[in-house]
C-alpha cells in the first residue's frame, strides 16, 4: 500500500545497518565493558595518581610533575634503572642462544624426543618462589650444591647473594633456568614450520650445516627470534618474584629492579604518588623499547611472501 509505513523490524533492521551493528553491540560490548573497567579506568587512575602527594594516611594533595623530577634525580631510582638494563641484557645473552642452540637439537630425529622437550619445558611450570627459595639454598656457600659442583673442577665459589658483583647474576641464572625451555619451544615451532623443500635444496647444492644454519634457518625463523626479543624484554623489565625471594633487593641496592624499587615506594613507604609515577614511566619505556625493536626489526626480520 502506498504511503503505509514499514514494519517496526524493518526499521530497527534499517537503524542498525541491516542487524550488523547490533550484532557487534551485544559481542563486543562486554570484551568493552572488561577492557574499560580493568584496563582503561586503572590506567587513567594510575596516571591521575602519579600527579599526587599521598601516602594513604593524609589527604591526597596534587604534586604536578614533582614526582617524575624527583625519581629523574635520584640515584636510587637511576641505580634500578640500570640493575634493570644489565638484568635484560644478561638474560638476553644466556636465554636466546642456548635456547635456539636445544631447538635445534630437538628438531632432529631422536629418541624419546618427547620426553626431552617435556624436560626441558618443566621448570617453566615451577612456582617462581618455589624456584627461588630452592635456588637460594643452592646457592648458599660452603653448602651449596653449585659451589659444591665447582668444586669439582677446582673452582671457588663467591658469596652468590652476599656479594653485590654476583647476587644480580645468580638472579639472571634463575631466570635463565626458569625460562629457558618456554623459549626453547618457540624456536622448536619455528623450526618445524620452515618449508622442507628449501632444505632439500640447500642440501642438493651441497650446503654444510653451518651455512645453512646461517644462511637459511637464522633469516627463515626471524620472526620467532622476534617475537621471543619482544616479549622477553617485556618480562624481564618486570623481574619481580625472583629478586623479592632471593635477595630482596640487596645486598645494598645491587639486585634492585624497577618493579622492586616500586613495590617498596608503595607498600615499605607508602609513597603511592611516587610507586606510580614509577609504574607510569616503567610502561611508557617499554612501549618506547617496544616500538624500537618494531623499527629495528625491518632491517633483519625477513617475513615470507
Amino acid at each position: 500500500m502506498v504511503g503505509a509505513q514499514a514494519p517496526a523490524g524493518a526499521r530497527r533492521r534499517r537503524r542498525w545497518g541491516g542487524g550488523d551493528t547490533g550484532a557487534a553491540v551485544v559481542f563486543l560490548g562486554p570484551s568493552f565493558l572488561f577492557l574499560t573497567a580493568f584496563i582503561f579506568f586503572p590506567l587513567v587512575y594510575l596516571f591521575y595518581i602519579s600527579v599526587l602527594n599521598w601516602n594513604l594516611l593524609s589527604p591526597p594533595t596534587f604534586a604536578g610533575m614533582h614526582n617524575y623530577t624527583h625519581l629523574l634525580a635520584s640515584p636510587y631510582f637511576l641505580n634500578a634503572v640500570r640493575n634493570t638494563v644489565l638484568f635484560t641484557v644478561g638474560a638476553m645473552v644466556l636465554i636466546l642462544p642456548a635456547a635456539f642452540a636445544a631447538a635445534m637439537l630437538l628438531n632432529v630425529p631422536l629418541r624419546e624426543r618427547a620426553l626431552y622437550r617435556s624436560a626441558l619445558f618443566a621448570p617453566y611450570v615451577f612456582p617462581l618462589v618455589a624456584s627461588g627459595v630452592a635456588w637460594s639454598l643452592m646457592f648458599q656457600p660452603q653448602v651449596g650444591i653449585v659451589d659444591w659442583v665447582l668444586s669439582k673442577f677446582g673452582i671457588h665459589g663467591p658469596n652468590w647473594l652476599s656479594s653485590g658483583h654476583w647476587a644480580l647474576i645468580a638472579v639472571i641464572i634463575v631466570t635463565a633456568w626458569q625460562y629457558f625451555g618456554f623459549y626453547a619451544l618457540i624456536f622448536l615451532a619455528g623450526l618445524q614450520a620452515l618449508p622442507g623443500e628449501i632444505m632439500e635444496a640447500a642440501d642438493v647444492d651441497g650446503a654444510g650445516g653451518l651455512t645453512k644454519t646461517l644462511r637459511i634457518t637464522l633469516p627463515l625463523i626471524s620472526p620467532s627470534f622476534f617475537f621471543a626479543m619482544v616479549i622477553l624484554v617485556i618480562g624481564s623489565f618486570q623481574v619481580f618474584t625472583q629478586v623479592f625471594v632471593m635477595t630482596s633487593g640487596g645486598p645494598g641496592s645491587s639486585t634492585t629492579t624497577i618493579v622492586y624499587y616500586l613495590y617498596r615506594e608503595a607498600f615499605q613507604y607508602f609513597e603511592m604518588g611516587r610507586a606510580a609515577a614509577v609504574a607510569v614511566m616503567l610502561l611508557l619505556g617499554l612501549v618506547v623499547m617496544t616500538l624500537l625493536q618494531l623499527w629495528a626489526s625491518r632491517r633483519w626480520v625477513h617475513h615470507e611472501a
